[in-house]
């Protein structure tokens, strides 16, 4: 698979790119333009009062 012109990694690396598109994916913009647009602004709201309350609640959880 072709890197787009990415220098291959060093020899002391496991790993080198595993895709073509190592920066990440414009796909991903559509996806988050929807999920905004169908959440609504009550939703968004909703859900990120939940997120915080979970990650309190899992930091807590982690003391």
């Amino acid at each position: 698979v072709s890197t787009g012109g990415i220098p291959a990694p060093e020899q002391s690396q496991p790993l080198g790119t595993i895709s073509a598109a190592p920066w990440g994916s414009a796909l991903i913009l559509p996806i988050s333009y929807t999920y905004i647009a169908m959440m609504g602004s009550k939703g968004l709201t909703e859900a990120s009062k939940l997120a915080i309350l979970n990650a309190n609640y899992m930091a807590k959880r982690l003391e």
